[in-house]
């Protein structure tokens, strides 16, 4: 795939984002934490990753995968 179809890909995920992802994404984040704690280190990743893919912008997100 090329580098511009990517970054317009980008574009269209950006733009797809509402209220309803971020809220999504803030409860993916939570799940993530508990998993993370409860010794599912991969389990919580994987929820990181997609909290992070529906709201790019999500820090907590982001440091959960640090």
């Amino acid at each position: 795939m090329s580098r511009d179809r990517i970054g317009s890909s980008a574009f269209i995920l950006k733009k797809a984002v509402t209220a309803t992802n971020a809220q999504t994404a803030e409860e993916l984040c939570r799940r993530a934490g508990d998993l993370l704690a409860a010794g599912s280190a991969a389990e919580a990743a994987e929820a990181f990753r997609v909290a992070i893919a529906m709201d790019s912008g999500h820090v907590e997100a982001h440091h959960g995968l640090v």
